[in-house]
């Protein structure tokens, strides 16, 4: 009910309430609405572009590697962004690694393909150093000790990209070359 300024009263009854809807004007309700609110005409659609366990994903029902499989439609921009550099698709066996660790930095130069057995030995050893790299050890090491990275690489028997993989996560600011070259 509605009062003489066209508000609802507080309390008062609906006019649908005890209203019996049969299942023939349930059916065509639900036959009307079909399709109404789905994919780009949904109010929260975003484009196609979702977020998976941190990874950006787009929708794209045709890729070959999830044309057969079921309720799978979405692909990782980082493998569509690198399969079209490439001008193929990944082949069986290869992956894409984000080189700076942040999953959803899709910048080319920030991706590279290797073979998924590469990818498992690179993550093995990020784990293996994870206990010798410390921020304070780094810390001493690279500012303190003014060692370099290939120096500090030959001490814990790790590559000096690793290195410089923990300096940047760390932000310890990494020296240019210019540094060393002295002016009189």
């Amino acid at each position: 009910m509605r009062n003489e300024k066209g508000q609802f009263v507080k309390g008062s009854v609906s006019l649908n309430k005890g209203r019996i809807v049969t299942d023939e004007v349930r059916k065509k309700i639900s036959k009307s609405l079909i399709g109404k609110f789905r994919g780009n005409k949904a109010s929260n659609y975003k484009g196609g572009r979702v977020y998976q366990m941190g990874y950006i994903c787009i929708l794209c029902p045709d890729h070959p590697k999830i044309k057969n499989k079921k309720n799978v439609r979405y692909m990782g921009e980082h493998i569509l962004i690198v399969e079209k550099k490439l001008g193929r698709y990944l082949e069986k066996g290869e992956c894409v690694h984000h080189i700076n660790g942040i999953k959803d930095d899709n910048r080319i130069e920030n991706l590279i393909v290797m073979t998924e057995s590469q990818h498992n030995i690179h993550h093995l050893k990020l784990r293996k150093h994870k206990q010798f790299f410390t921020k304070e050890i780094l810390e001493f090491e690279y500012e303190k000790n003014v060692k370099t990275m290939k120096e500090i690489a030959k001490k814990y028997n790790c590559s000096k990209e690793l290195v410089r993989y923990y300096l940047i996560k760390y932000d310890i600011k990494t020296r240019s070359k210019n540094r060393w070259k002295r002016e009189y």
